[in-house]
């Protein structure tokens, strides 16, 4: 397979890996195909049904977890933009905060929700004390991808912090349901601690 740049969301795939270069009268002719996802959860690229419909690109609308990557079919992804009720975080942090213990506090959210993230690292830092090291799983930017792929998991750039496998708090911004939590916490055991915060029910819970 051919090496390309990704954009923001997409696979290493470029569409010229997967088209058959044919003579055809219906040249600039696509055809669109809507897919139900059959895969276990929604938040998956259900890129088995893609190959059966003979596919070359994917949009998947939606939360992703980024937990199986593909790079057979090109994917484009629409996260969509949740309301993360900021105000509301920050009152139900300051009910745990002096759970937190450890010196690197990662913070972790849904894709639909990271659109606000630095806005809950900045509230984060005006709540937790200064010596506190407060740094954000972000969704990658087109740059960081091309130059630091091997810093990427999950869809998310990963904080020096776990990478050198130092203990840290970790406080998530999601769904109840998320699958993306526990798959990170078996990743990255060195997360002593969990705050999931619930932006549709406006909850925390500490562990």
């Amino acid at each position: 397979m051919s090496e390309s740049v990704p954009g923001p969301f997409f696979t290493t795939a470029t569409p010229t890996d997967h088209v058959h270069q044919e003579e055809t009268s219906n040249a600039g002719y696509f055809e669109v195909i809507w897919l139900l996802n059959l895969w276990f959860r929604i938040c998956c690229v259900d890129e088995v049904a893609a190959a059966h419909a003979d596919c070359t690109a994917l949009v998947h609308f939606g939360e992703a977890c980024h937990s199986a990557p593909t790079d057979k079919i090109d994917v484009k992804f629409v996260l969509g933009n949740m309301p993360t009720f900021i105000d509301e975080f920050g009152a139900q942090l300051k009910t745990v905060v002096d759970q937190l213990s450890s010196e690197n506090i990662i913070v972790l959210m849904d894709s639909c929700f990271a659109h606000e993230q630095n806005q809950i690292v900045d509230i984060i830092k005006d709540i937790v004390p200064p010596t506190r090291h407060v740094t954000c799983a972000n969704l990658p930017s087109e740059h960081f991808l091309k130059e630091h792929r091997e810093n990427v998991y999950l869809g998310r750039e990963i904080p020096t912090a776990l990478r050198e496998n130092l203990p840290a708090d970790l406080i998530f911004c999601g769904f109840p349901n998320s699958p993306l939590l526990p798959i990170w916490l078996l990743s990255y055991p060195s997360c002593v601690t969990v705050t999931h915060y619930n932006p549709i029910e406006k909850t925390i819970q500490h562990e």
